[in-house]
């Protein structure tokens, strides 16, 4: 429950330029909304290279706000949240070192309002078995060389991944790394050729919920969870 599975992908989220420009899909001539209150360069939809660095164009954020809404009307771009602070955080592919640090993270929000389940376990103590080699990915949110933040894309079958296994540290919350995750994620899943990505969560975790749905994801009746927490299933399509 609850994007770069290539040689040393990374998304930068900067306020420098650090490495080379995105290669654009289609131009909107509408703002593409990053961390740290500005919007950044006119796009619709990036198709990442080795490393590519997203910063702060002179767009006030009151203006850029009136363009997004209209944007988003052409489903151009995606809502974002109103505030972030995680300017500088990256946005990397999970590496084996990065395997305790996924576990733990994901361990110590479940145990502060569950217990750890089966299905857990599975992904938790076999992320490289159970996600990577069947073609899904994790990504990590890194801050100043620490881990921070993670999700999974799990292969479901038939053009169908899950969302799961997100989580963000507690000393880090409230700056925006779960926007910056989730939205890596889906553009992730659109590179693989995900049509619908799905997620499994429970309505108590109220700020995950309204993640989700700026996300785009809309609640929908699934089929049998195989945890006994999940009282909320959710979906996006991506064609």
């Amino acid at each position: 429950m609850s994007v770069l599975s290539r040689d040393s992908q990374s998304l930068v989220v900067a306020g420098v330029p650090l490495g080379r420009r995105p290669t654009v899909g289609k131009a909107c001539g509408l703002p593409l909304f990053i961390a740290g209150g500005h919007v950044g360069p006119t796009l619709c939809s990036i198709s990442f290279s080795r490393q590519v660095s997203l910063y702060a164009s002179d767009i006030p954020w009151s203006r850029g706000r009136e363009r997004v809404a209209a944007c988003r009307r052409s489903h151009c771009v995606n809502h974002p949240p109103e505030r972030s602070e995680s300017v500088g955080v990256q946005i990397v592919d999970f590496l084996p070192e990065h395997g305790e640090s996924f576990r733990q993270m994901n361990l110590d929000w479940i145990n502060h309002y569950w217990e750890v389940e089966d299905a857990d376990r599975l992904f938790l103590d076999h992320p490289q078995e159970k996600i990577l080699d069947p073609g899904g990915a994790i990504l990590m949110a890194i801050d100043d060389g620490e881990p921070v933040g993670a999700v999974a894309l799990v292969p479901m079958g038939e053009g169908s991944y899950e969302f799961a296994k997100m989580a963000v540290d507690e000393r880090a919350r409230g700056k925006g790394i779960g926007w910056l995750l989730g939205t890596a994620l889906l553009e992730r899943a659109r590179e693989v050729g995900a049509t619908r990505v799905y997620l499994e969560s429970n309505t108590i975790l109220e700020p995950a919920i309204n993640l989700y749905k700026k996300l785009g994801f809309e609640t929908v009746q699934g089929g049998a969870s195989p945890y006994d927490r999940c009282n909320i299933q959710m979906e996006v399509w991506l064609t």
